[in-house]
């Protein structure tokens, strides 16, 4: 294997990694999202406790509950 090539698997390997690591954050992202959209539609708990419980800010479930009444 010559030094392109090892240079090539080896943009390839850390391209991979980067894709990675963003769709586990992507994902992790969503599962919040779904818990706080759960909370809204099954509780009766305030925004405040939602963050709470959910490591978000409060800032981030009043927008998640805004984008659900606009649904």
């Amino acid at each position: 294997m010559g030094l392109e090539e090892l240079l090539l698997e080896d943009a390839k390997n850390q391209g991979e990694s980067q894709g990675i690591k963003k769709g586990i954050k992507i994902g992790a992202k969503q599962e919040r999202e779904q818990i706080i959209h759960n909370l809204i539609y099954k509780t009766n708990l305030p925004d405040q406790q939602i963050c709470d419980l959910v490591p978000v800010s409060l800032n981030f479930v009043k927008k998640e509950r805004m984008k659900l009444r606009n649904n």
